[in-house]
């Protein structure tokens, strides 16, 4: 009897819409089926050649050229500290 309520209230008022759903199902389920058999990731059995070690070396050293030094910085601290809200001042900024 639950059964036949639920059916009778959840599925058929919309049942163009509960079809729709599972078509969409479907087509995503066969297309994940087709597409995992097919050609799996190969590893390149060589390793790279001498030129492209020296080529990749030769972009490191000019990338960090570019940007600098990759040094840690150290943060700063705060610069005022901080007061109570009663004893702030307030600083309007116009532009």
């Amino acid at each position: 009897m639950v059964w036949h309520a639920l059916w009778r209230e959840l599925v058929l008022p919309s049942r163009r819409i509960w079809a729709g759903l599972t078509a969409c199902w479907v087509v995503l389920a066969v297309a994940n089926l087709s597409m995992n058999g097919h050609s799996p990731v190969r590893m390149a059995k060589s390793s790279p050649s001498p030129e492209m070690i020296l080529a990749y070396r030769q972009q490191e050293t000019l990338l960090a050229e570019l940007i600098g030094a990759n040094e840690p910085r150290i943060a700063e601290g705060p610069k005022l500290l901080p007061q109570p809200r009663s004893q702030r001042r307030r600083e309007i900024f116009v532009v």
